[in-house]
Formats: structure tokens, C-alpha cells, sequence
């Protein structure tokens, strides 16, 4: 994923290439009539889109699966459509989900509930008015997705949000946050012979609070996931991501922006990862833009091995090292069972035992 920011700083501004595109098999006017959905401007602006070229997960030759288009009845929260717009990951697959979805969740009020996602395309639009959880599963080989979450004032949203990846998986949430309120988000992916994008905003006014917990393990994989947050008044918004790789690239990116009369803000992006192999590789993108001052902000990252005497004492009791790593590293996704019973189901793979 590349990302188009603002970069100015008095007469000079940064400008940013946006990526390559290419144009390969797509939906038509003709399946959108199909869906009988309303072709509009929105249309037109994915029409001319191509698919990006991204530099740091490699999407050639990935084409769209045949998907069955339904006609989904409306829930009465489209207008976040609009109300909420936002680029995603990228803007193609942002639009691609709001138009071509065969799955469509709307949650509105409060309450507790859990979503099970099927591979395809979906959307996600919810208004959370008091305090609430959410849960959402995925488990499939394509997955495109769009995520428009608007957090009333003072209201409060736990989001669970869990994926297992074998294919390709590209996600982008959007949270719009009042005066007051709380986004407490989990977010746990494991990628599995798959390529995976993830992408998270925050954006709001006022004292709001988000604090998000990305976990993301990628097995012969390679996972590109971004934070993105943009700080106005006095929010807080922290970031902590960790992750493990075996045989598979993963790469953290986080950019906070702190606009002009964001004082008493407080805002933090870490991410750390654990190496399972030589294979494995691991970068850490995170960036601040402060345009105030009189706020807090950090960042930081950190990659790391197993020490060997823990490696040695599983191997003691019957496990091979692959599998010891594997174990191990299942912890970093405390707080998602389904995610860690994956990974022990899966002990002997990543390369050959030690």
C-alpha cells in the first residue's frame, strides 16, 4: 500500500506519486445492473481506476475470483457512504467493496454482537450510540472489504476483528469518533500461503480515545498492514502493534498526523516482531507529522528472535524446533482462540524441520 498525506511545512509541500495501475479483468456496468444497484458518480470515479502496483506486496497477476452478485436490500445506514468516504487501502478496492458487496452488516444502537464473514466482498456500516460490541470473523481465500464505523458521542465501541487469510484479504476500516468517545480495537490476522492489507483510520473531534492492538502472524505469507490517524483537538490515540513471521514478510506502517490546535493530544505508534527463520523479514514504517505543539507523541519498534534455552526446553518434551517456534509465537494472539488453534493445527509448517 502507498498513501497519498499531506506533507507541508511553511512554502515547501512533499509531493507523492500515487502508485501504478493496470487494468485487468473486472466487473462491469452490466454486473452492476445485475445487482440492480444504483450506478452513480461513485461508479464512474471505479471505472476509471486501475488496479494499483504496489510496491511492497506484489498483487500482479492476482485477478478477481467469479463472485455471485446479489441484490442487497438497504439497512437504512447507506448515507455513511457519503458521510464517511474515505481511500482505504487504496481507493479501487475501497469503492470496489462499497459497490460490488455480496455480504452487507449494519449495526446500529448498542448491544453485543458477532459476524461471521464468508470470502467474497463485503461492507461494513455501523452507528454505535451507546456502549457496544462488536465481533467480526473471517475465514476464506478472498476477502474485499470496506468498514465505515461512526462512534456517537460519548458512546463506547469494543470491535473484535479477526481474519484467517489463504489467499488475499484487503481491508480498510474507517472510525469517525465524537466528542467523548471510546474505540477499544482488537485485531488479530493470520496469513497462511496469502497476501493480506490491512488498513485502519481514526479520525474524530474532540476528547476521544482510541486505542488499537493490531496482532498479525504471517506463515509464507506477506502482510502489509497501515494505522492511520488524523489528531485535531485533544484526543488520544495509541497504536501497539505485534507480530511474528515464519517464511513470510510483515510490514507495519503507522502515520499519525497532529493538526494545528491539537494541544494536550496524546498519541503513540510501537510495533515490535518476532522472527521464526532466517527467511523472514520485517519492516517498521511509523511516521508523525505534528504541525503543534504542548502534546505527546512517540514511536518505536523492535524486532526480536526466541531465545534458544526456551526453543530447547520444547524441544525436550517431544517438539520439533519449527514446532516449538510455532507455539510460541501462538501467544502473541492472546484474547483470539480461533486464531491461535489455527497456528497449533498448523505446527510442522513454515520449512523443514529442526
Amino acid at each position: 500500500m502507498r498513501k497519498t498525506i499531506e506533507m507541508v511545512h511553511g512554502k515547501f509541500k512533499a509531493v507523492l506519486r500515487e502508485p501504478s495501475r493496470i487494468k485487468k479483468r473486472d466487473f462491469t456496468k452490466e454486473d452492476l445492473l445485475k445487482a440492480k444497484r444504483k450506478i452513480d458518480e461513485r461508479f464512474q470515479e471505479y471505472e476509471s481506476l486501475g488496479f494499483p502496483i504496489w510496491q511492497r506486496l506484489n498483487l500482479k497477476g492476482i485477478d478477481i475470483p467469479d463472485i455471485e452478485l446479489k441484490n442487497i436490500p438497504e439497512c437504512g445506514l447507506e448515507h455513511l457512504f457519503s458521510e464517511l468516504d474515505f481511500e482505504g487501502a487504496d481507493r479501487k478496492y475501497t469503492l470496489m467493496a462499497d459497490l460490488f458487496h455480496s455480504e452487507k452488516i449494519c449495526f446500529k444502537g448498542s448491544g453485543k454482537k458477532r459476524y461471521e464473514i464468508n470470502s467474497g466482498i463485503d461492507t461494513i456500516l455501523a452507528v454505535v450510540e451507546d456502549d457496544s460490541e462488536i465481533e467480526i470473523a473471517y475465514k476464506g481465500n478472498f476477502r474485499i472489504s470496506s468498514g465505515r464505523f461512526l462512534i456517537k458521542k460519548g458512546a463506547k465501541l469494543r470491535l473484535f476483528d479477526s481474519s484467517i487469510s489463504k489467499g488475499l484479504e484487503i481491508s480498510s476500516y474507517y472510525f469517525y469518533l465524537e466528542p467523548g468517545a471510546i474505540l477499544e480495537m482488537n485485531q488479530g490476522a493470520v496469513g497462511f500461503n496469502s497476501k493480506v492489507a490491512k488498513f485502519v483510520m481514526v479520525d474524530g473531534a474532540g476528547d476521544f480515545k482510541a486505542v488499537i492492538n493490531p496482532k498479525v502472524g504471517s506463515i509464507s505469507s506477506a502482510a502489509d498492514v497501515m494505522y492511520s490517524a488524523v489528531v485535531k483537538d485533544n484526543p488520544e490515540v495509541l497504536v501497539s502493534g505485534r507480530g511474528f513471521t515464519s517464511n513470510g514478510k510483515i510490514i507495519f506502517r503507522g502515520v499519525m498526523d497532529a493538526k494545528r490546535g491539537s494541544k494536550g493530544s496524546k498519541i503513540s505508534e510501537k510495533f515490535e516482531c518476532l522472527f521464526l527463520d532466517e527467511k523472514s523479514s520485517f519492516e517498521a514504517i511509523p511516521s508523525l507529522f505534528i504541525s503543534e505543539n504542548e502534546l505527546s507523541a512517540e514511536h518505536g519498534a523492535t524486532a526480536y528472535e526466541i531465545p534458544q534455552d526456551q526453543i530447547f526446553y520444547m524441544m525436550s518434551r517431544g517438539l520439533s524446533g519449527k514446532e516449538s517456534k510455532l507455539l510460541i509465537a501462538s501467544g502473541v494472539f492472546d484474547g483470539f482462540e480461533d486464531l491461535k488453534s489455527f497456528i497449533e493445527s498448523h505446527l510442522s509448517i513454515g520449512g523443514d524441520e529442526e
